[in-house]
């Protein structure tokens, strides 16, 4: 249900695209290129302010006279002349608190960092503190280079520092007095910060997202289609960044970090002195779903025209020896190394539920089941049930593979619909059907994910063949011809 609902909230909006596109293809990366420049649009105003944030610092009188009592204080060094006597350092330190909250809640910490490098102040007080900047570990950093090299005005690309678990952008402000260059007000900016301006887009549906890649092909922004933080730890595929960074804006079609492919819009963008890749994208298994269900009447009709007339793929594979039998109207999980098997598929309908290397569930569903209209039985509603509520998590959804064995299609035509409505997409359902078979006598093999079919022959036929599941076309790229066939 979460799937149609969503479909139905997005189809108005998608089929409203002012693009002149003649499918769902199409329209989609109209829409990923609008959100992906909303979403430039926003990020460069926030940065704007970032930026404006950091060089109010030098004017920032209050911060500047606690940056030089400290260092007084801390390092023994003189003050400028004209300054008034000591203060207590709590109430110094109590008005740089004072001041973060007022003006720079925007970063993580704020660093003072005496001109030959000592570290006297961080706000959170951090293990570099009464560090050295450029010796020991931290000489060879991101932050210690660029200090050498641009001393006036320093910003460092996201980095890891050995005295913070945060990925984080530092922001340099020279403090000078009467011309003499102090040392540094430097500003720790964390990734996290970044995730607030790319949440979940609604209108990009299951496996959409927006997010920022590096120049050394790093995401700067967590995925939405995992749950561990991608910041600086997920490396992308260097050809397909470097390209894009080449190419400056378009739109692609790749396998993307999970194997999928998707279609992206993407632009390099030039925010704060940082040269980042902004891209948007979906699978395009979700966008041919959607293709499917703007019109399920029409296209089911056109995928089992194609699935009755399109010839079989035979296989020399022998299926390999039963462990457990799956009798007519019961289920079976398994998840070792055993082998489900069902005999004298007919009239019924087999269904296999795999989450490969995890688990699998066979079915063997009768005419009384509500796939066929009736009332007795609804064992894929019982798996799916099963599935949802005790095995995966909404997002691992998109790994499931669902095989669907008949020798003639008997059941509800409303299968297909029904299985995207639990949340499956077109490619991961496969249906393997012959209308010149008697029956089928079905092999499940858990350790390598393979349905054997093997088909029995129709009076005076030419006795059984066996069918592969892997090579049988799913209906996804049954639906692909279709809207290739459309363009």
């Amino acid at each position: 249900m979460r799937t149609l609902l969503f479909l139905a909230a997005v189809m108005p909006l998608l089929m409203g695209c002012d693009s002149g596109a003649t499918d769902e293809i199409e329209r989609a990366l109209v829409e990923l290129t609008r959100i992906r420049d909303q979403k430039q649009t926003e990020l460069k105003d926030y940065f704007e302010h970032v930026n404006e944030t950091v060089t109010s610092a030098r004017e920032d009188e209050q911060l500047v006279s606690a940056f030089t009592e400290l260092r007084s204080l801390y390092l023994g060094v003189a003050r400028p002349s004209g300054s008034d006597g000591y203060r207590p350092i709590a109430a110094i330190e109590r008005d740089i608190v004072e001041r973060y909250l007022d003006e720079y809640q925007v970063f993580y910490d704020v660093h003072f960092i005496e001109s030959d490098g000592e570290v006297f102040y961080t706000l959170l007080k951090q293990p570099n503190l009464f560090q050295n900047i450029f010796a020991g570990d931290l000489a060879g950093s991101a932050l210690a280079r660029q200090l050498r090299a641009n001393p006036e005005s320093s910003a460092v690309d996201f980095t890891f520092m050995n005295f913070t678990s945060e990925p984080s952008a530092f922001f340099a402000e020279p403090v000078r007095t009467d011309g003499e260059h102090l040392g540094w007000i430097v500003f720790q900016f964390a990734s996290l910060r970044l995730n607030e301006i790319f949440p979940y887009e609604p209108l990009l549906g299951v496996t959409g997202e927006v997010f920022l890649v590096n120049r050394d092909q790093f995401m700067l922004t967590d995925s939405y289609n995992s749950p561990e933080s991608a910041i600086l730890r997920r490396h992308l595929s260097a050809e397909n960044i470097e390209a894009k960074f080449a190419e400056g804006e378009g739109r692609k079609t790749v396998v993307d970090y999970r194997g999928h492919v998707a279609l992206t819009s993407f632009e390099v963008v030039d925010i704060a002195g940082f040269e980042w890749l902004l891209i948007a994208k979906i699978d395009r298994d979700e966008v041919v779903t959607r293709q499917y269900m703007s019109a399920p009447d029409t296209y089911r009709e056109q995928v089992l025209a194609v699935l009755r007339d399109s010839g079989r793929a035979y296989s020399d594979a022998e299926p390999p020896a039963r462990d457990h039998t799956v009798n007519l109207d019961e289920y079976l999980r398994v998840d070792t190394e055993e082998v489900l098997y069902t005999p004298g598929v007919s009239t019924c309908t087999a269904v296999i539920v795999s989450l490969p290397g995890e688990f699998a569930y066979m079915a063997h569903v009768s005419p009384y089941d509500r796939i066929y209209g009736g009332s007795r039985t609804d064992l894929v509603g019982s798996i799916s049930k099963r599935i949802t509520d005790f095995e995966i998590a909404d997002k691992r959804m998109r790994d499931l593979e669902v095989v669907v064995v008949t020798p003639h299609i008997q059941y509800s035509e409303q299968l297909i619909d029904e299985l995207v409505e639990d949340g499956l997409f077109l490619s991961q359902i496969t249906i393997m059907k012959n209308p010149d078979a008697r029956c089928a006598d079905v092999t499940y093999e858990f350790s390598t994910n393979t349905t054997f079919v093997t088909w029995c022959s129709s009076v005076g036929g030419s006795g059984e063949r066996v069918q592969l599941s892997r090579e049988a076309q799913s209906v996804g790229e049954i639906m692909e011809g279709f809207l290739v066939d459309e363009g």
